[in-house]
């Protein structure tokens, strides 16, 4: 489960000026933004290899409380996060492929009352994957390594600041084996901050394709099925745990500390292809056991959580 500029290029390069889709498609980029942003770092592993991609991509919480804070219950957290993904393909050659992306996110935490955190919760991420896919009859096999800084954004105002503790990699395998035409099974490890602090853990599970209209996707910890329909449209039910860690400021600059997030996301996609180079999607996500841990104002490290919180998402991708 996608506001920026470089929106004009791609509705321009792609079609007329007059062309009525394009016009749809250019207002839903300018102001929708992904739930299908599907790099190797994604949490599809039943698909197809990847082709070149740019994706906007938008997701916002209605405020939630914080749990253990104010006996009144005044301090909550708003939580928003917008941002590009992009991959492009860089030689296909028989049953290799090999990619390079870039992907950029800003997560907006807002805290208010008594737990407010040490900085201004405004969070970038900027992260490289470099892929590598071997797509044979039997079987597929993936590997990806996806540098990444993550800091708070006074930190890229004073480059001074950025550190190793800023520095993040984020890697994976999985191999995949397909038994016949309906199902196959895959396994793999995975390394990132999906579950707050930096974990290197396993994935496994079940690609089950019955007939045209399904794909279910039964595993852990990333779970989904998509029903198609016609016209290019399908719908997708889905559940997967999503975290980062940051390394944030104070206003002043003096003092230094990790923020993480993290929560299981599930929700409900719609998505359109329009044609073959664009496609939207709109959709219903619920943030769950969501755990956060920072340096508050006082300078105190919390360890607390959050309410469950619904909003939306919704994204857009141009396809080349």
């Amino acid at each position: 489960m996608t506001q920026l500029s470089m929106t004009r290029l791609c509705v321009t390069s792609r079609c007329g000026t007059g062309n009525a889709l394009c016009l749809v498609a250019g207002i839903v980029l300018l102001y929708a933004a992904p739930l299908a942003a599907m790099n190797a770092t994604d949490n599809s592993y039943c698909g197809a290899a990847q082709q070149t991609h740019f994706t906007l991509f938008s997701e916002r919480l209605q405020d939630a409380q914080l749990d253990d804070s104010s006996p009144d219950g005044s301090s909550r957290i708003s939580y928003e996060n917008r941002g590009i993904s992009s991959n492009l393909v860089t030689s296909r050659s028989g049953e290799q492929t090999t990619s390079i992306g870039l992907d950029y996110s800003y997560t907006i935490l807002g805290f208010a009352g008594a737990a407010a955190a040490d900085t201004n919760g405004h969070l970038h991420s900027f992260i490289i994957p470099l892929t590598g896919r071997q797509d044979k009859k039997d079987h597929t096999l993936v590997y990806y390594l996806a540098p990444a800084v993550s800091v708070s954004s006074n930190a890229l105002k004073d480059p001074e600041l950025l550190d190793a503790d800023a520095l993040q990699l984020r890697a994976g395998l999985w191999y995949r084996k397909v038994l016949d035409g309906e199902h196959a099974w895959f396994t793999g490890l995975r390394a990132d901050y999906r579950f707050g602090p930096y974990r290197i853990y396993p994935v496994a599970g079940y690609c089950w394709k019955p007939d045209d209209l399904w794909q279910l996707q039964l595993a852990l910890p990333d779970f989904s099925i998509t029903r198609y329909f016609a016209g290019g449209v399908s719908i997708s039910l889905f559940a997967s745990p999503q975290g980062n860690r940051w390394h944030v400021f104070s206003s002043d600059k003096t003092r230094d500390s990790d923020l993480s997030y993290n929560s299981i996301v599930s929700g409900l996609s719609l998505d359109w292809q329009m044609n073959p180079s664009i496609r939207v999607s709109i959709g219903i996500i619920g943030h769950n056991r969501r755990r956060l841990s920072y340096l508050d104002e006082t300078g105190a490290t919390r360890e607390t959580s959050a309410r469950s919180a619904v909003g939306y998402a919704a994204s857009a991708d141009i396809i080349f």
